[in-house]
């Protein structure tokens, strides 16, 4: 998804603010998004390491890591950290896979498509956000507020629905009788 489309959905709430303000506030939204829901994940290492294993550079993907969800060392749980540039994993070598969070880079001109299914989302943020901007016709703190509020329900309902994806187990509860 572009983000020139949701542009032109905001523009109707945002009368006279210039284009380019909207643009940056809505990748701003979305990278905000992925921080706080983690829904675009990805692997970003595959590779054998030696022993004990050296800080590993990740592949070069599409956004850039938020954090690392997952560390597996010869399929097995790993533990190790990102400083922003490498991945240093604590534990011998092997066939080690690390999966992470992604965000957009700043200045992006698309949406991935693992957020752009929270399109409403990024709208509301970036809505609450922009109709914070004094001086003119789009400047509405109420509005702003509520969208704030529409905001928070989309990332909760978002969290919910990527555990519910992530879970083997039914997730109906059973009820019991109380005493």
């Amino acid at each position: 998804m572009r983000v020139q489309e949701i542009v032109q959905d905001l523009s109707v709430w945002l009368p006279g603010l210039p284009e380019m303000t909207v643009e940056q506030g809505v990748v701003r939204a979305a990278r905000r998004f992925s921080s706080d829901v983690y829904a675009w994940k990805e692997k970003v290492l595959d590779v054998d390491v030696d022993q004990p294993p050296n800080p590993q550079e990740p592949d070069d993907h599409e956004g850039e890591i938020v954090s690392l969800t997952a560390i597996e060392l010869d399929g097995a749980k790993a533990h190790g950290f990102w400083d922003g540039e490498l991945i240093h994993v604590e534990e011998g070598g092997g066939r080690l896979v690390v999966e992470a969070a992604l965000r957009p880079k700043q200045g992006s001109s698309e949406i991935p498509p693992a957020i752009a299914f929270y399109a409403e989302a990024i709208k509301a943020a970036a809505a609450a956000e922009l109709m914070m901007v004094p001086g003119g016709p789009w400047t509405q703190p109420e509005l702003a507020e509520h969208h704030g509020y529409r905001y928070q329900a989309e990332v909760a309902r978002a969290r919910t629905e990527i555990n519910r994806q992530r879970s083997t187990q039914p997730l109906q509860v059973r009820p019991r009788r109380f005493v």
